[in-house]
């Protein structure tokens, strides 16, 4: 015999109708700023302009055009490597300054995190050009060539770093401040230490907010425009260039197919990453 509870939950269909109704701007605003630009961008990647009757025809040639060309492959690849350095180095400071910050008293940490965090309020061409500005500084008074540093990889990673580590520390500190304090007790009753709690209870838990974090640098470091045009000093085309350069060309199908191209390598990079992180996979087992 099965036993069957007495009770079964049914939702409330009032319910069911006010969520949905109440989730109606939101659905608007992903048809219209993610699902409508993800489709024309489809439709001029795969396009051209015959000129007959239909004047749509699908073609693979503005992918051809992209892979034929050594430039374009060498600027994906010049982007992807920058992006992925700037990445590291954010990860390399946001960690132990994260923990640092958790550590101190509420009122200590707010304060730090503010200033930390004030850059977000800035734009960011204002912050490049500031960059910019120390490293003339520092090259014409120690090379008398204030261009010295310009188009450099050390210029552009460390304008990137500036302008994108309070991405990568928020979501690092608000999950370090969440994590629950009984477990570093626990640890410390079983004879771990400092180091050892920190390796096997903060790093483990933390890597969700780790990955969250070296994405949101990643991105919008793969796409820059601003880095490389003042950090760059004209001289480093990055993937964000070539798109640009195309769209003022007037060859949108162009720009659609570099920026297809590198949405999937980009999807195939989170892809990989979301599959280091095994104890959020453990997690949601469990539940």
């Amino acid at each position: 015999m099965v036993d069957f509870p007495s009770k079964i939950k049914v939702k409330d269909p009032k319910k069911l109708n006010y969520e949905f109704f109440l989730g109606i701007p939101f659905y608007v605003l992903i048809v219209i700023l993610v699902l409508i630009p993800i489709g024309m961008m489809l439709l001029y990647a795969f396009t051209r302009n015959s000129g007959g009757i239909i004047p749509i025809q699908f073609t693979f040639d503005n992918f051809k055009e992209f892979f034929i060309q050594p430039t374009f492959i060498s600027s994906m690849a010049e982007s992807i490597y920058l992006s992925l350095v700037s990445s590291v180095f954010c990860l390399m400071i946001s960690y132990p300054l994260a923990y640092i910050i958790s550590k101190r008293k509420i009122i200590t940490q707010k304060v730090m995190i503010a200033t930390i965090t004030s850059t977000m309020f800035i734009n960011s061409l204002l912050l490049a050009y500031a960059v910019r500005s120390i490293f003339e500084f520092i090259g014409n008074g120690l090379f008398n060539d204030k261009t010295h540093f310009l188009g450099t990889d050390f210029a552009i990673v460390t304008g990137m770093i500036y302008l994108y580590l309070p991405f990568m520390l928020l979501p690092i500190y608000t999950h370090m401040t969440k994590m629950d304090k009984n477990l570093f007790e626990s640890a410390a009753d079983l004879g771990a230490n400092k180091f050892q709690t920190l390796v096997r209870v903060v790093i483990p838990m933390s890597l969700s907010s780790v990955l969250t974090g070296f994405m949101m640098v990643f991105l919008p470091a793969s796409t820059t425009l601003v880095i490389t045009k003042y950090l760059g000093n004209g001289q480093r085309k990055m993937i964000g260039d070539l798109i640009d350069l195309a769209i003022k060309n007037g060859k949108f199908g162009y720009g659609a197919a570099i920026a297809l191209v590198l949405a999937v390598i980009l999807v195939l990079f989170i892809f990989l990453i979301k599959k280091v992180d095994k104890y959020e996979e453990v997690l949601a087992n469990e539940k």
